[in-house]
Protein backbone atom coordinates (compact mmCIF):
# COMPACT_ATOMS: atom_id res chain seq x y z
CA UNK A 1 0.00 0.00 0.00
CA UNK A 2 3.13 1.96 0.75
CA UNK A 3 5.40 0.82 -1.66
CA UNK A 4 6.97 -1.93 0.62
CA UNK A 5 6.27 -4.38 3.14
CA UNK A 6 10.03 -4.34 4.41
CA UNK A 7 10.04 -3.63 7.66
CA UNK A 8 12.45 -1.00 9.37
CA UNK A 9 16.04 -2.81 9.67
CA UNK A 10 17.59 -2.16 13.40
CA UNK A 11 20.61 -0.53 13.08
CA UNK A 12 23.54 -0.88 16.37
CA UNK A 13 25.66 2.15 15.64
CA UNK A 14 22.72 4.43 15.54
CA UNK A 15 21.16 3.22 18.36
CA UNK A 16 24.27 3.50 20.44
CA UNK A 17 24.73 6.91 19.24
CA UNK A 18 20.91 8.05 20.67
CA UNK A 19 21.63 6.62 23.68
CA UNK A 20 24.94 8.60 24.24
CA UNK A 21 22.97 11.72 23.47
CA UNK A 22 20.14 10.75 25.75
CA UNK A 23 22.70 10.02 28.36
CA UNK A 24 24.05 14.08 27.55
CA UNK A 25 20.88 15.45 27.83
CA UNK A 26 20.07 13.62 30.83
CA UNK A 27 22.73 14.86 32.58
CA UNK A 28 22.37 18.62 31.27
CA UNK A 29 18.91 18.20 32.95
CA UNK A 30 19.77 16.56 36.37
CA UNK A 31 22.80 19.54 36.32
CA UNK A 32 19.91 22.32 35.55
CA UNK A 33 17.63 21.45 38.34
CA UNK A 34 20.35 20.54 41.03
CA UNK A 35 21.90 24.10 40.55
CA UNK A 36 18.37 25.55 40.30
CA UNK A 37 17.62 23.89 43.45
CA UNK A 38 20.82 25.68 45.16
CA UNK A 39 20.11 29.19 43.92
CA UNK A 40 16.29 28.99 45.52
CA UNK A 41 18.12 27.45 48.80
CA UNK A 42 20.73 30.66 48.81
CA UNK A 43 17.52 32.70 48.39
CA UNK A 44 15.70 31.12 51.52
CA UNK A 45 19.36 31.87 53.57
CA UNK A 46 18.96 35.23 52.60
CA UNK A 47 15.70 35.58 53.11
CA UNK A 48 16.41 34.24 56.61
CA UNK A 49 19.14 36.44 57.11
CA UNK A 50 17.25 39.42 56.54
CA UNK A 51 14.54 38.31 59.68
CA UNK A 52 11.79 37.50 56.69
CA UNK A 53 10.46 34.28 58.27
CA UNK A 54 7.79 34.15 56.44
CA UNK A 55 8.69 34.35 53.39
CA UNK A 56 11.51 32.19 53.68
CA UNK A 57 8.94 29.58 55.08
CA UNK A 58 6.77 30.06 51.54
CA UNK A 59 9.66 29.59 49.54
CA UNK A 60 10.93 26.98 51.32
CA UNK A 61 7.61 25.33 51.07
CA UNK A 62 7.91 25.66 47.28
CA UNK A 63 11.17 24.50 46.82
CA UNK A 64 11.37 21.63 49.35
CA UNK A 65 7.88 20.81 49.73
CA UNK A 66 6.15 21.18 52.89
CA UNK A 67 6.93 17.79 54.23
CA UNK A 68 10.66 18.62 54.21
CA UNK A 69 9.94 21.92 55.72
CA UNK A 70 9.35 22.43 59.53
CA UNK A 71 9.47 26.08 59.85
CA UNK A 72 7.02 26.43 57.40
CA UNK A 73 4.45 24.34 59.26
CA UNK A 74 5.35 26.50 62.61
CA UNK A 75 4.39 29.80 60.23
CA UNK A 76 1.33 27.68 58.85
CA UNK A 77 0.02 26.86 62.26
CA UNK A 78 1.10 30.27 63.48
CA UNK A 79 -1.12 32.35 60.52
CA UNK A 80 -4.23 30.14 61.07
CA UNK A 81 -4.42 30.77 64.99
CA UNK A 82 -2.73 33.55 65.70
CA UNK A 83 -3.24 33.47 69.52
CA UNK A 84 -1.95 29.89 69.58
CA UNK A 85 1.68 29.35 69.30
CA UNK A 86 3.32 25.63 69.00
Amino acid sequence: MFGGSSKPKFDANKTKVNLKMLINRFNLLTQKKSNLAKQQKRQVALLLKDDKEPNAAQTCVWVCGPERCPAAAHTRATAAHPGRAR
